[in-house]
C-alpha cells in the first residue's frame, strides 16, 4: 500500500512540474514574440564603416583651381599652356589648395605641373633659337649619339630637342601620328616614348623618318613663332611659417628666399642692381636669402600668431637662360647645355596671409 501511495505522489509531482514548465515556456514564448515584433517594427539604421565615416568627416569640398592664364597653341597638333594666374601672369610655385579635397588637389596639381613643364620647354626652345637655325629637317641623325665634338653633334642635339617638344606638346590627336607605331597602344605618358614612331618604331628607320618629317612639317615653324611670343615674366609664390617673436626687437624675423627651389629648376641668378645683396649672399653661402623684420607690439604679434599658420610670399620674376655650348660637346645626349634661370623683375616682395592671395599682410623691399 505504501509503495502505491509513493508512486501516485511521484506521478503527481511529475505532472505538476511539467505543467509549470509548460506555463513558463508559454509565457516566455509570448515575451520573445513581443520583442521580435518590436524589433521588426523599429526603423532600420544604416551602418557606415568606421573608415568611411572618418573620410566623410574629413572630406573637403571638391573645387577647381582656375587656369586663368592661357597661351594658345598655334595649331591643333600641339597642346595649349594653361596655368593659374596672378595679375594676368602665370602663377608658379605654391597654389591655392587649402580648402580642397586631397585627392582632387593632387590631380589638379599634376595638371598644373604638366602645363608648367610645357612652359619651361617652350622658354628653352626660345632661348635655343640660334642653335636650332641649322636643324636638319630631312635626315635624322644616327640612333646613337655621335662622338662628342664631331660634326654630327649639333644635328643630334637639335633633333633631340625637337623630340622632347613632341613628347611634351603632342595632343591626343597627334600623338599617334608622331610617337606611335601602327598597332601600338598609345597613351599620353611623356616618359613612355623613346623616339620618333614609338618604341617599336625604333627598329624601323622608315617609320622614324616619316614621323620626324611629319612633325617638322606640321609644327616646327609654328613652335618657333610661338616661342618667340611667349612671355618671360611670372609670379613665384612660396610658403613659409611665422617664426618666433623677438621680444627685444618687438618684431618677427621674416626670411625672404627668391630661389624657388623645385619651381624653376631652383636656379636663381640675380643680375639687377637691387639684387646685389642677394648675389653676394649666394656667393658666400649658396643660399640667396635676406632677413627682414615685421614690427608689431606684443598684443598684435600674439593675435597674428594665433590667426596664421603660414605666410605666402609673392615674387615678380623674369625667366632667362644660361647656354653653355661646351656642355653640348661633353653631353650631347642631354639638355644640360641649357639652364633655365630666373631673376627678380621687381624689388618688392609681397606677403599674404592666405593661399588665394586676397589678404595682404605687408610688403618688403629686397634691397
Amino acid at each position: 500500500m505504501r509503495i502505491l501511495i509513493n508512486l501516485i505522489f511521484l506521478v503527481s509531482l511529475s505532472l505538476y512540474s511539467t505543467n509549470l514548465e509548460a506555463q513558463f515556456l508559454k509565457r516566455l514564448g509570448k515575451k520573445v514574440e513581443t520583442l521580435i515584433d518590436k524589433m521588426d517594427n523599429k526603423p532600420e539604421k544604416k551602418s557606415t564603416p568606421v573608415r568611411q565615416r572618418m573620410q566623410l568627416g574629413k572630406q573637403k569640398p571638391i573645387m577647381v583651381i582656375p587656369l586663368e592664364f592661357t597661351s594658345k597653341s598655334p595649331n591643333d597638333y600641339l597642346k595649349d599652356i594653361e596655368l593659374p594666374a596672378f595679375r594676368g601672369l602665370p602663377r608658379i610655385g605654391e597654389q591655392n589648395v587649402d580648402d580642397m579635397d586631397r585627392v582632387a588637389a593632387k590631380q589638379q596639381m599634376n595638371v598644373i605641373r604638366a602645363n608648367r613643364t610645357r612652359l619651361y620647354h617652350l622658354l628653352a626652345f626660345k632661348y635655343m633659337a640660334d642653335f636650332l637655325e641649322h636643324l636638319d629637317t630631312l635626315q635624322l641623325a644616327p640612333k646613337k649619339y655621335p662622338r662628342a665634338g664631331s660634326s654630327e653633334t649639333q644635328r643630334a642635339v637639335s633633333q633631340d630637342i625637337l623630340l622632347r617638344m613632341a613628347i611634351q606638346f603632342s595632343t591626343e590627336r597627334s600623338v599617334s601620328k608622331y610617337l606611335c607605331s601602327e598597332g601600338e597602344h598609345c597613351d599620353l605618358n611623356p616618359h613612355r616614348y623613346i623616339g620618333w614612331g614609338g618604341s617599336a618604331g625604333l627598329k624601323n628607320e622608315f617609320e622614324r623618318m616619316a614621323s620626324y618629317r611629319a612633325f617638322v612639317r606640321d609644327n616646327f615653324q609654328d613652335l618657333q613663332a610661338w616661342a618667340q611670343n611667349i612671355g618671360e615674366e611670372a609670379y613665384l609664390v612660396s610658403i613659409g611659417q611665422l617664426g618666433d617673436y623677438d621680444f627685444g626687437k618687438q618684431a618677427y624675423a621674416i626670411r625672404l628666399d627668391p630661389s624657388g627651389q623645385g619651381v624653376a629648376s631652383g636656379n636663381y641668378e640675380p643680375k639687377n642692381d637691387f639684387e646685389q645683396g642677394l648675389k653676394e649672399q649666394k656667393q658666400r653661402s649658396g643660399a640667396p636669402t635676406v632677413t627682414k623684420y615685421l614690427y608689431l607690439d606684443m598684443k598684435e604679434a600674439r593675435a597674428l600668431k594665433e590667426r596664421l599658420h603660414h605666410l605666402y610670399f609673392v615674387y615678380h620674376i623674369q625667366f632667362t637662360a644660361i647656354l653653355a655650348r661646351e656642355n653640348i660637346q661633353r653631353h650631347p645626349g642631354y639638355l644640360k647645355n641649357l639652364r633655365l634661370t630666373h631673376c627678380l623683375k621687381d624689388p618688392i616682395v609681397e606677403v599674404y596671409e592666405d593661399a588665394a592671395l586676397t589678404q595682404k599682410l605687408t610688403e618688403f623691399s629686397i634691397h
